[in-house]
């Protein structure tokens, strides 16, 4: 945070200051002192499907004081599972095989498992199989590899696609390409939409967040010309099963399209062409009044969550990962 000069700080008469970690991070003993979340292994229907949701132990446990500032963002690229933390920092895990479920921390990661990045409201992350990590909040996005990092030219979030080797720069109403570890120069205007938030690739094209006069939360996704293939989410009433109080993440399969709408506490699923599934709500996947804003399939078809939620009674905010699995046999 940069520095605020003293006349300013005493003609409001208010000493501002950031937080400090002391601010955010519980100690010891009130960790110690709270009981570990218990969340418990459930099923659940997706419209006429089963889907079998399980919680996971995170060998490099998260915890907070104060809500919004653990996870906020989550990118999956091969075996590694990416989770952006407030406060800003990027923790790497292991995925555990279906046998097992417990995240193993990637000490080959930053310094023993954790990465600072440079922007403290860093809210987003997106990784390759390359081994670059992008790291954006609402203005910049930084790529890291390895012991270098690299600000990305231009305004907005980067997302990554999956398996290949470019993606989509967000930001300022518009859609640049960035490929190569280049922004190239045309950019997809993004057919007037009035505000750009969550991002992401769906099949034969890209999701974005819009929010037009009027309008509820919406997704509109175009091809790679800007052209409109089709738009989900109920513009006239968040409230309802299909339809969105905010996107906060927007994943994918070939066949199925996930979208984490952490406001009103649920997850709301299509098909690839726009198609209704059915929503699940967080009191279906065992969680109470949680935070959970980060959502990501892996290349395997199984689905992570990832947010936070008050140990019992306390102020202490636990992050955890549930694995969802059973979407094979969705159409």
């Amino acid at each position: 945070m940069k520095s605020i000069p003293l006349t300013i700080l005493l003609a409001f008469g208010t000493l501002i200051t950031a937080w400090s970690n002391d601010d955010v991070i519980p100690s010891a003993e009130a960790i110690a002192a709270s009981t570990p979340l218990a969340l418990k292994a459930t099923t659940t229907k997706l419209g006429e499907h089963e889907i079998k949701v399980t919680p996971l132990t995170l060998s490099h446990p998260i915890f907070t004081n104060k809500g919004f500032k653990n996870v906020t963002g989550m990118s999956i690229a091969g075996n590694k599972l990416y989770l952006m933390i407030g406060m800003g920092k990027a923790i790497a895990y292991h995925l555990p095989t279906p046998a097992t479920t417990t995240l193993k921390l990637d000490t080959d990661f930053g310094t023993n498992g954790e990465l600072k990045v440079d922007e403290m409201n860093a809210k987003g992350i997106s990784a390759n199989a390359q081994g670059d990590v992008f790291a954006h909040g609402g203005w910049s996005t930084i790529r890291y590899h390895g012991n270098t990092k690299t600000e990305v030219p231009g305004q907005g979030a980067l997302h990554w696609r999956p398996g290949k080797n470019y993606g989509f720069l967000v930001g300022n109403n518009k859609l640049t390409l960035y490929a190569n570890g280049q922004l190239q120069e045309k950019s997809i205007t993004a057919n007037g939409a009035g505000q750009i938030g969550s991002a992401g690739w769906v099949p034969g094209g890209f999701a974005y967040r819009v929010k037009e006069n009027n309008t509820k939360d919406f997704i509109r996704v175009i091809d790679a010309k800007g052209n409109t293939l089709f738009e989900i989410g109920n513009k006239e009433d968040a409230f309802q099963p299909d339809g969105f109080c905010w996107v906060h993440a927007v994943t994918s399969t070939d066949r199925v399209i996930a979208v984490a709408d952490s406001n009103c506490r649920k997850l709301v699923f299509f098909t690839a062409d726009g198609r209704y599934l059915g929503t699940v709500t967080a009191q279906d996947l065992g969680l109470k009044n949680p935070w959970m804003p980060a959502l990501a399939f892996a290349p395997d078809g199984i689905l992570y969550l990832s947010g936070e939620q008050n140990r019992e009674g306390t102020r202490v905010r636990e992050a955890f990962v549930l694995r969802i699995e059973g979407f094979e046999a969705l159409k």
